[in-house]
């Protein structure tokens, strides 16, 4: 039997090895790192409402499809943990993203403290593989 740190840790590793040689990993690793913030500050709703809504932006001059790519994967990654716990229902968050939003905007308290925790909780991991196994992006980003 495996604690829920051991299997969280295990799924944030997955994420990253998957992203790590990625042409977006850099700009990843930098809004995950801001993530938590943003969902403390913000909630987690509005967290991934923002991450959603600046996956679809166009491009406007900077390397607008690194971007969005990185935006798209952090919401991925933190829907599809959501999901894996048990805490949403939609089982293809990658492409049922709205269904995502909907649900989070129709739970309960206790079930919103809940899933706020999970994805804080997944943030972190995924923060702190990206810090270990990502390099640092040349030129900065924004966040």
């Amino acid at each position: 039997m495996r604690t829920i740190s051991q299997k969280v840790s295990e799924y944030a590793l997955e994420c990253i090895s998957d992203i790590e040689s990625k042409k977006f990993a850099g700009k990843y690793k930098s809004y995950i790192k801001s993530f938590p913030a943003l969902v403390i500050s913000e909630g987690l709703l509005m967290a991934l409402a923002f991450t959603l809504s600046k996956s679809n932006l166009k491009d406007n001059g900077k390397d607008g499809k690194g971007d969005k790519d990185a935006r798209k994967m952090v919401f991925v990654h933190i829907a599809n943990w959501l999901e894996e716990r048990n805490v949403i229902s939609v089982s293809n968050p990658e492409e049922e993203y709205e269904k995502v939003i909907e649900e989070l905007s129709k739970m309960d308290v206790r079930k919103y403290r809940l899933a706020t925790q999970e994805a804080l909780k997944v943030a972190d991991w995924l923060r702190r593989f990206a810090e270990g196994l990502i390099k640092d992006e040349e030129g900065g980003g924004d966040t």
